[in-house]
């Protein structure tokens, strides 16, 4: 073979990005890296066959040359990613188990379903019982604690995906199937990684977007248990986009669904505001723009919270602040790599169960994060760059919190993600050693 014929750096790191994603991603099912959502090991060969196969095809079409082409290695990671992901979301999906014991899937997303049941029946999902429901099932009775779990009374998470999944239990009732809020998180997984080929420059660039959202286990992985980090990352990336696009209109309103997917989101309004106030400082955004950004803002808003807020506002306050904080006893205990799970392994916490809040610490270590990345912003406004600070503030907050579940990463991960897709760096410039990329020889001028 000639160094003609060799394949291109890009195309390179993109099979060693597809393998790795691959291989990665089945393993981790395989050896059950989430516990306990993909305790049911049956069934996984095909699945694995695809992880080694597809890689390899990949690079080896790339060596010949009749068979060479950037698309057409597009389509061979294409199909090995979608066999992936779609077989493992149907056997998740078909593994759920009985309606009052459901498996493999978040307890989260479980409880999502209940409440969008609820809210159809004319009954307020916060502070709504969730006794008798196939929540309970997956919660039961903490040892040492009441025997009225706690967490069957509260609802954490705010209006948005009740309301997704509201309109996709109608649309299951129409047609008799299981509303399964994976479906939800599963599509807005695709939905960005469509917006993100679409603007693609190339079919190598292409490729390495699709490995990088759908092939990147680190994403994926979460959809099939349905977190509901992808809805949030569609609305935080599509408020970026839209942002850069100067649709202020629909800027404002997205940023308002956004604020209604988790609160999370919450931590990007700052940033948000300082990328704008750049923005109008470079003349960039009127004083027209503005109001439309802030009246369209402030109306999503009010659609979103508002009649909640009516119905009962202690209970929607207490569901999604108290509650969503493990200020109430035995609702969240302190877990994950955390500070305040530090302060347990020390001893200076005494229990997990310990009521303390984490807003101390969070202000001590926002203010000046926010401070930081707000200034960078404000000299440095863009796409990537908001995305990128939203991620470090997120997750600066996060390690100082109660708790940090593992699917809370995946939404970090995502912001970094795009936020470098945004950039214009190709990947043999950014992995020089893994695509053995020699640099040209410079030859200076002759000074005779």
């Amino acid at each position: 073979m000639t160094r003609a014929d060799a394949p291109e750096p890009t195309n390179s790191a993109n099979a060693l990005l597809l393998l790795g994603g691959s291989f990665l991603g089945v393993a981790m099912v395989a050896k059950n890296a989430i516990p306990p959502y993909f305790a049911d090991l049956r069934n996984l060969l095909a699945i694995s066959l695809v992880s080694l196969v597809g890689p390899c095809l990949y690079y080896l079409v790339g060596l010949r040359p009749s068979f060479a082409g950037d698309r057409r290695r597009f389509w061979i990671a294409a199909a090995t990613c979608g066999l992936i992901v779609f077989g493992l979301m149907a056997k998740q999906v078909t593994l759920r188990g009985s309606e009052h014991l459901p498996v493999g899937i978040h307890d989260g997303a479980v409880q999502t379903e209940v409440a969008a049941q609820k809210l159809l029946s004319g009954e307020n999902p916060y502070g709504a019982d969730y006794r008798s429901t196939p929540y309970q099932a997956l919660n039961p009775p903490i040892v040492g604690g009441p025997t009225d779990n706690v967490v069957w009374h509260h609802y954490m998470y705010p209006p948005v995906t009740i309301l997704l999944t509201a309109g996709l239990d109608i649309i299951a009732r129409v047609v008799h199937a299981q509303a399964d809020f994976r479906f939800i998180t599963m599509g807005a997984a695709l939905v960005l990684a469509l917006v993100l080929l679409m603007r693609a420059t190339s079919w190598s660039d292409r490729t390495r977007r699709l490995l990088l959202i759908l092939g990147n286990p680190a994403v994926w992985i979460f959809v099939l248990i349905g977190a509901n980090e992808s809805v949030v990352l569609l609305a935080l990336v599509a408020v970026a986009w839209l942002t850069q696009q100067r649709r202020w209109l629909l800027a404002g309103m997205m940023m308002g669904i956004a604020l209604g997917t988790k609160q999370s989101a919450w931590l990007a309004l700052p940033l948000w505001f300082i990328w704008l106030w750049a923005m109008a400082r470079k003349k960039e955004l009127s004083s027209r723009g503005m109001r439309t950004i802030g009246a369209s803002l402030i109306g999503m808003v009010a659609l979103i919270f508002g009649p909640f807020i009516v119905w009962s506002w202690q209970a929607f306050f207490r569901d999604i602040i108290t509650y969503a904080s493990g200020a109430i006893p035995y609702t969240y205990p302190i877990s994950g790599t955390t500070f305040l799970q530090y302060l347990h392994i020390w001893h200076v916490v005494p229990s997990a169960w310990t009521v303390i809040s984490a807003a101390p610490f969070q202000l001590l270590v926002g203010l000046p994060m926010l401070y930081i990345l707000g200034r960078w912003i404000y000299r440095n406004p863009s796409v990537s760059n908001w995305l990128l600070a939203v991620a470090l503030f997120i997750l600066s907050i996060l390690l100082v919190s109660r708790y940090l579940n593992n699917n809370y990463v995946s939404l970090i991960i995502g912001l970094c993600v795009v936020a470098y897709l945004q950039q214009t760096i190709a990947v043999p410039e950014v992995l020089p050693v893994l695509v053995a990329v020699r640099p040209a020889k410079h030859t200076p001028p002759s000074t005779s």
